[in-house]
C-alpha cells in the first residue's frame, strides 16, 4: 500500500468541503425559492376581495360651536332596508318619564289652543299595561315621574291668562292636585315655543329667537340640556345664563340621559335607512345605537319622546311603546 503525502491528503479533503458547500448552497436556494413562491401564492377566496370604501354615516355632521345666551312583547329588529321618511322637529306633545325597566309614565296633550283634559298613564309591567289618570288640564310641557304612583306635570289649563304653566302632582297615581309654585322647576313655556322657564323664576331662549325648544332635558337647579327644532343639542351649566352646542343630530326628535355613560340617547326620524325611528348616542358627535323599524301610521310629528332609567330606554312614539332593556341596542314593542 502507497503512503499518501500529508499535503496531498488535505488538498482531497478541501476539494470535498468546497464540493460539499456547493451542494447545500443549491439546496438552500431551492428551498428558499420554493417559500417564495408559496408565499406569492392566493389564500383561498381571499385573493379576489374588492376594496371598498366606507360610505359617510349620515350623523357624521359637524359640530356647532357656536353659543347662544340668553336672559337670564314582539322584538324589534336593529336594521332595515327601507329608507326613512323625513319628519319635522316640532315641541313634544307626547311624553314619557321612565323610572325603570318596569315603571313609566307617559302622557299625550293637544295643542296649547285645544286645552281640554289630558290621559297620564302609568304603568308598572314594562309598558303592557297602562293605568289612566285624567288630567284637568290642557298642553303638557314636562312630566316627571318618581314612582309609579308619584308623578308631577307642568301643563298649562284654561284659566287667566291663557296657556299659562300650572303645577300638578299625584301621590297615589289617581287624583292631582295643585299648590307648589311652577316657576322652581324647569320646563318649555306653553304660550313661547322659543323659551323656557328656568328654576327661580327666570327664561332663557337656548334656541335662539329663531328656532322652537323641541325637548328639555333637566338636570338639577343649574344644569339642562335642549333639543332645537334644527337638531342642535344645547346644555347649560349656569341655570341657563349661556348655552354651549354639543352636536347637531339630524332628524333628531326628543333627547333622554345615556344610560351607558355620558352625553345623551336622541330618538332619530327620517334620517339613514331606518324607517321608523334610530336612537343614537349624543357626546361630542351623534352615533348610531339601536333601530326601531316600524311605527304606527298615525306617528306624526311631535308624536315620539324618549326616557332612560338604569339600562333601559323607553320610546314612545304615537300610542306605541318600545322598551329595550341593553341600552338602546334592540326594543320590544310593549303596547299599541
Amino acid at each position: 500500500m502507497s503512503r499518501i503525502e500529508p499535503s496531498s491528503r488535505y488538498a482531497r479533503i478541501g476539494t470535498a468541503a468546497v464540493v460539499a458547500l456547493a451542494v447545500v448552497n443549491v439546496v438552500l436556494i431551492a428551498l428558499a425559492m420554493n417559500q417564495s413562491a408559496q408565499r406569492d401564492q392566493p389564500i383561498g377566496p381571499a385573493a379576489n376581495f374588492a376594496q371598498v370604501t366606507p360610505s359617510p354615516s349620515p350623523f357624521d355632521t359637524p359640530l356647532d360651536a357656536t353659543t347662544t345666551s340668553s336672559p337670564a312583547s314582539t322584538p324589534t329588529t336593529t336594521t332595515t332596508a327601507t329608507a326613512a321618511t323625513s319628519v319635522p322637529a316640532v315641541p313634544l306633545r307626547v311624553m314619557v318619564s321612565a323610572v325603570g325597566p318596569d315603571v313609566a309614565w307617559r302622557v299625550t296633550s293637544p295643542a296649547c289652543s285645544s286645552l281640554g283634559v289630558v290621559s297620564a298613564q302609568s304603568s308598572a309591567d314594562g309598558g303592557r299595561s297602562w293605568r289612566p289618570s285624567p288630567l284637568p288640564v290642557g298642553v303638557v310641557v314636562r312630566l316627571q315621574a318618581t314612582s309609579v304612583d308619584r308623578a308631577f306635570v307642568i301643563a298649562a289649563d284654561g284659566t287667566s291668562p291663557p296657556c299659562a304653566a300650572r303645577y300638578r302632582s299625584t301621590a297615589n297615581g289617581d287624583a292631582w292636585s295643585s299648590g307648589r309654585d311652577p316657576s322652581r322647576a324647569w320646563y318649555r313655556s306653553p304660550a313661547d315655543l322659543h323659551r323656557i322657564a328656568v328654576p327661580g323664576g327666570a327664561s332663557g331662549q337656548p334656541c335662539g329667537s329663531t328656532r322652537d325648544v323641541v325637548d328639555l332635558l333637566p338636570a338639577g337647579n343649574v344644569r339642562a340640556a335642549a333639543l332645537c327644532s334644527d337638531g342642535t343639542v344645547v346644555q347649560t351649566a349656569d341655570a341657563a345664563a349661556t348655552w354651549a352646542a354639543v352636536a347637531k343630530v339630524p332628524g333628531a326628535v326628543a333627547i333622554a340621559d345615556n344610560p351607558s355613560g355620558s352625553g345623551y340617547v336622541a330618538a332619530v326620524r327620517g334620517v339613514g335607512e331606518c324607517a321608523g325611528v334610530s336612537v343614537v348616542t349624543v357626546r361630542h358627535a351623534p352615533r348610531p345605537l339601536g333601530c326601531i323599524a316600524e311605527l304606527p301610521n298615525d306617528t306624526g310629528a311631535g308624536m315620539v319622546a324618549v326616557s332612560s332609567a338604569e339600562q333601559t330606554v323607553w320610546v314612545v312614539a304615537g300610542p306605541a311603546v318600545y322598551v329595550s332593556t341593553d341600552a338602546g341596542r334592540t326594543f320590544t314593542r310593549r303596547a299599541g
